[in-house]
């Protein structure tokens, strides 16, 4: 799976939240060649573009688990109670 939306070097994957990230599903050699061209071109090259993957399709391909979305929404309400 290529993110469209970068995640950022250094930052681990298990802990971003995918949901509303652009994503693609793309072979290896494709994967490789779309960091190498950069994705502006890679995308007019191919004509494709991402798309969002809801909660359920996240989990069953193991992207996100419902664990990890709970955690995310939990962590997300108790920062916004301590800042409102």
């Amino acid at each position: 799976m290529h993110h469209i939306d970068v995640i950022g070097m250094g930052n681990d994957r298990r802990k971003v939240d995918h949901r509303g990230r652009l994503l693609i599903a793309l072979c290896r050699e494709h994967h490789q060649h779309a960091h190498q061209m950069g994705w502006l071109t890679f995308k007019d090259q191919y004509h494709v573009k991402g798309v969002t993957l809801n909660a359920e399709t996240l989990n069953r391909l193991g992207i996100m688990t419902y664990k990890r979305m709970k955690e995310i929404d939990d962590e997300q309400s108790s920062t916004s109670r301590t800042i409102g």
